[in-house]
């Protein structure tokens, strides 16, 4: 993923980046937790919880095509910028809802091959848990470029903000 950027160092908050108005109005949404669950706001009529994978059920929930948003011929490295972008203002939504805990952004950038027709950049996110994990530790088994981004929320303990992506 820092090949693809270009950079070495990846600050969130150093990180400037236009964010479609589509995706602003997906940030303009709330969230909120329903049995331990964190949902967009309004999920509560549709959600029914039918297992125990709660970072599951959450990646699901908030899983956006950054490259749905974008045009067609935009590179995938300025996709990910996007992502990032995204991702440090949906902390900062976060940050001022109710929910607490550790919560880890996922970024995914796949560059088209030929199982795609175009370069593809995924972000979501879920709380962080014991025992329930959405990605295999080592980043670097797979195909593509994939980064985590793990934040504590105010009132909670835990790093303020940890990047891994690898080399």
């Amino acid at each position: 993923m820092r090949e693809l950027l270009g950079r070495k160092d990846l600050d969130l908050e150093g990180i400037t980046g236009s964010i479609p108005e589509g995706m602003l109005r997906e940030l303009a949404s709330s969230y909120e937790e329903i049995d331990g669950v964190v949902v967009p706001t309004g999920w509560a009529d549709s959600f029914q919880k039918t297992n125990d994978d709660e970072t599951g059920i959450e990646c699901l929930a908030s899983k956006i095509h950054v490259d749905a948003f974008l045009p067609r011929d935009t590179p995938l490295a300025d996709m990910v910028g996007v992502a990032l972008a995204y991702a440090r203002q949906l902390r900062k939504r976060l940050g001022t809802s109710s929910l607490r805990g550790p919560f880890r952004v996922i970024i995914g950038a796949s560059p088209k091959d030929e199982e795609s027709v175009r370069d593809t950049c995924v972000i979501r996110f879920h709380r962080m848990r014991p025992g329930q994990q959405w990605l295999k530790e080592d980043l670097e088994g797979y195909k593509s470029p994939i980064m985590t981004l793990d934040f504590s929320l105010p009132g909670t303990p835990g790093t303020p903000l940890k990047v891994a992506t690898p080399e």
